[in-house]
């Protein structure tokens, strides 16, 4: 005998089918895309961080820059070169103003650890804070004039020096000193600056190293001092990342070394966790489903019995509520149950309904035009050809025409008002040579309002009323009047004659026993079903009338614009 597996079994295994596919599926793309995720936010902070650390360098010598440039521009100075450079040797006195100048600028920035003077005429001093005056000592020796560019030159350490009892390397920036006429050099400043010094203020992420390295690949500027001199490919590239940018003001190129080992175990760590929480999912998933189905089985097969009843098409079928259920299984019964009552009574209204929409087209489509009004018709445009030049005979046959063609022509569709109005004019002009007498017809519609949409037709069954009932055979003026107006979210449409009217039993059957309308009114039957098939509650219809003296149609239906269709 096969075995079969028992629904409780069957569920819990479908349902940790359903999550561990799904949930392992869901882990490694999540996975990856941590991965992916960690790499590119390591590559934008990479980015970042270089950007940030390319416009350090931008703005610490900026500021050195601006204290070169005011030295270089300051008039006492410039006048102590030009004096100096046509001396055969520096005097006290102009050593001693210049001593102090230079000490004025040492003082003023704690990281400038010399200052150079190169003047035009061969001499060279050097100031250097410790020495406390301008004299020759060893690193101003090991500068040569530096090649100046729109009259800035920035130059990084490519060996070590000693200042004072220490030796660390220097970025020197250099600028020239015009003559007091601001067109002739007289001499080249030199500024020292120590560039372990300066990165120390800049150095925020321990994560990252920062070289600049001429364009040979020589470091000039380091946070270790022992790579000085030394090519970028010997600095250890494990566990890290480099990014390089040129810098615009200097020429230098920025490396930027970023360890990125933290953040991939960091990773693996989130991935480790993530893989655990899914296990404990499970496990508790499927404990759960097993506990749930527990009181829920002895209930399914009713269930199953009567929804295999309901695809048959016994709506009438119910499911017991037995005692001792689950408030979800009493919900589900319920719910069952009553969707079962209302599936039925659906589709009875469904039948009913489509039935009378078969009924009420192929009724309006057979009330629109009769057969007896298309033979008196033809039969009064006879006469007219007796008594009148074929001209008019001419008119009404085209009149017939266009009717004929409005009718046959998209039956229940929408048309623009403007349209409709001009079909009933057409038909109107037919109509009214029933009359003993003249019918002024006043059509009072807004301009704006033609361009609306109204079903087509949905209007004769009333001007064919007024004619045939209310204004036949009345002796005097005969008048029909047709206006129209908004109404909030409606169209309000008004028929009015000044024919018979109608008694007031006869205008309360009309407007109350919708239902049970006389045959001779059975256009206004049509288009009752007509308005509730085509608009539902939005759209009514009732009437007014004096008998002796008038009738009113009044019409309500939403409103359709063009941009409708």
């Amino acid at each position: 005998m096969r075995y079969r597996l028992t629904l409780r079994k069957a569920f819990v295994m479908v349902c940790v089918a359903a999550i561990v596919l799904p949930l392992s599926v869901y882990t490694v793309f999540f996975q990856m895309r941590s991965w992916n995720n960690l790499n590119r936010y390591i590559q934008d902070r990479m980015n970042q961080d270089l950007e940030n650390k390319n416009m350090l360098v931008d703005l610490i010598l900026d500021k050195y820059e601006m204290v070169l440039y005011d030295f270089c521009t300051d008039d006492d100075v410039i006048a102590l070169v030009e004096e100096i450079n046509g001396e055969t040797e520096v005097s006290g006195r102009t050593g001693g103003q210049l001593e102090r100048e230079l000490e004025r600028v040492y003082n003023r920035n704690d990281t400038i650890k010399g200052i150079i003077i190169l003047t035009d005429s061969g001499k060279v001093l050097f100031y250097d804070g410790s020495m406390s005056s301008p004299q020759l000592i060893s690193w101003p020796g090991l500068v040569n004039p530096p090649q100046l560019y729109n009259g800035v030159a920035y130059m990084g350490a490519e060996s070590l020096v000693q200042i004072g009892d220490q030796w660390s390397g220097l970025i020197q920036i250099a600028q020239e000193i015009s003559g007091s006429g601001g067109t002739q050099r007289t001499g080249i400043v030199i500024l020292g600056i120590c560039q372990q010094e300066l990165w120390e203020k800049g150095k925020k992420d321990p994560s990252s190293e920062m070289f600049l390295c001429n364009e040979a690949g020589t470091i000039i500027v380091a946070q270790q001092d022992e790579y000085i001199h030394q090519n970028i490919s010997t600095v250890p590239m494990q566990g890290r990342q480099i990014i390089s940018r040129k810098n615009e003001k200097t020429g230098w190129i920025v490396h930027n070394f970023y360890s990125v080992q933290q953040f991939r175990q960091e990773a693996v760590d989130e991935s480790v966790i993530w893989i655990l929480n899914s296990l404990v999912a499970i496990t508790l998933f499927a404990g759960l489903a097993w506990y749930l189905t527990l009181p829920l089985l002895d209930s399914i097969d009713d269930v199953e019995d009567a929804m295999i009843q309901v695809e048959k098409g016994n709506f009438q079928v119910r499911v017991e509520r037995k005692k001792r259920l689950p408030k979800e299984m009493v919900r589900i019964i319920d719910g069952f149950n009553k969707m079962a009552e209302q599936t039925g009574i659906l589709m009875d209204q469904v039948r009913i309904s489509m039935l009378e929409q078969k009924n009420a087209e192929l009724s309006a489509m057979e009330a629109q035009i009769d057969p007896h009004f298309l033979y008196n018709t033809l039969d009064t445009i006879n006469w007219k050809a007796i008594e009148r030049e074929e001209y008019e005979i001419s008119r009404m046959l085209g009149a017939l025409a266009d009717i004929l063609r409005y009718t046959i022509r998209n039956p229940g569709g929408t048309v623009p008002i403007r349209q409709e109005l001009y079909w009933l004019d057409q038909y109107i002009m037919l109509q009214k040579e029933k009359l003993d007498e003249p019918l002024e017809v006043t059509v009072d519609v807004p301009e704006e309002l033609r361009g609306f949409r109204i079903h087509k037709m949905l209007l004769q069954p009333f001007v064919e009323n007024a004619i045939k009932h209310g204004l036949y055979q009345k002796k005097g003026s005969c008048q029909l009047r047709i206006r129209m107006q908004l109404a909030d979210q409606q169209i309000h449409i008004i028929i009015w004659d000044n024919g018979k009217g109608m008694s007031v039993d006869q205008l309360d059957q009309l407007n109350s026993a919708r239902d049970k309308i006389q045959s001779s009114h059975v256009g206004i039957a049509n288009v009752r079903k007509r308005l509730a098939l085509y608009y539902g509650e939005d759209a009514d219809l009732y009437f007014e009338s004096e008998e002796g003296s008038y009738m009113m149609v009044h019409v309500f239906v939403k409103v359709l614009r063009e941009r409708d269709f």
